[in-house]
Formats: structure tokens, sequence, C-alpha cells
């Protein structure tokens, strides 16, 4: 989803010059523009989480079920790409 999202706005920063799109600054305008709008982007992405696993949380606890988590992974909800030695 990154890279996806890095690509739209490297479309909108190069259309708004594209006589110059290999040019070394435009690569630095997309950079500053990717490095402006990515908490934004990123913070959007925690808040559906958020969202996705307070409907799996236990009544007022703030805990999510062990059960219940892995129930909605498998189910497609969501999908942790980490490596296990990162965790």
């Amino acid at each position: 989803q990154v890279q996806k999202w890095v690509r739209e706005v490297r479309k909108e920063v190069v259309s708004a010059t594209p006589e110059s799109r290999t040019a070394f600054s435009t690569t630095v305008s997309v950079l500053e523009e990717v490095a402006e709008r990515y908490g934004r982007w990123q913070d959007s992405e925690c808040i559906a989480l958020k969202d996705d696993l307070m409907k799996l949380e236990t009544d007022g606890t703030g805990r999510v079920p062990l059960q219940a988590f892995y129930a909605a992974a498998l189910n497609g909800s969501y999908q942790f790409t980490g490596k296990r030695e990162d965790l």
C-alpha cells in the first residue's frame, strides 16, 4: 500500500511539471511531498485499524480476545506482514 501511495504522490507532483519528470529537482520535490504527507496518511491507517480492533474488544476492557483477533485475520479483515524476528 505504501508503494501505491508514493506512486500517487509522485504522479501528482510530476503532473505539475511533466517536462522535468526525470530532473533531480523533481525527485527532491516528490520526496519532500511524501515526507509532508506521510504522517497524515499513516495516521488514517492507524485509525482504521484501531476502529476494527475496537469492534472486537471485550466491552470496556480495551482488550481483544486472541481467538477473536485470529478469527478476524483468517477472515481477511487485516494482515500483518512483520517478520517473527522483528516482533
